[in-house]
């Protein structure tokens, strides 16, 4: 419960008889409705320049000290009233951009085999034509033996050329 000084201020110098409501007039008057009659039912103007005179060491000299008190009732407390602020919110914009596109193609890689294969392949390799082959046979063929023949050997004797003088 916290009381400030210029409320403490009102309850003091406005007394029992003055705890009514003022109205100001066009003209710069006051009037005063009082419930207890006394003034003609709120038609008696008074002017502004009404001073009331208040001994000054009546007023007590207060400070406003925050002091915690315990409430055995719930007393309503005024709250904060929240206001909606606008907070920035992420706004998703479609940028368009390049992407490039692998076109997939299917590549036969040779690839070494781990162990060696034998593969059956045609070598070329030269094969003989025939040809006609003459053979020499060695046949034994009876030879008559030779018969002595008695034939005359002429035997020339060479003579030198006689030399003339």
């Amino acid at each position: 419960c916290v009381v400030t000084l210029t409320a403490l201020s009102c309850l003091v110098l406005a007394g029992p008889a003055e705890q009514h409501s003022r109205r100001r007039h066009k003209r710069g008057y006051e009037t005063f409705d009082d419930a207890g009659g006394h003034g003609g039912g709120g038609h008696e103007f008074e002017p502004i320049t009404k001073h009331e005179v208040v001994s000054h060491f009546s007023v007590p000299v207060v400070k406003a000290v925050k002091v915690p008190v315990a409430h055995p009732i719930p007393v309503a407390v005024p709250q904060p009233y929240p206001v909606h602020v606008p907070q920035p919110y992420p706004v998703h914009v479609r940028v368009p951009e390049k992407v490039e596109v692998p076109i997939v193609k299917t590549v036969h890689v040779p690839v070494e085999k781990p162990y060696p294969v034998t593969v059956e392949k045609p070598v070329p390799y030269p094969v003989e034509k025939p040809y006609h082959v003459t053979i020499e046979k060695h046949v034994p063929v009876p030879v008559p033996k030779p018969f002595p023949v008695h034939y005359t050997v002429y035997k020339h004797i060479y003579h030198a050329p006689k030399k003339h003088h």
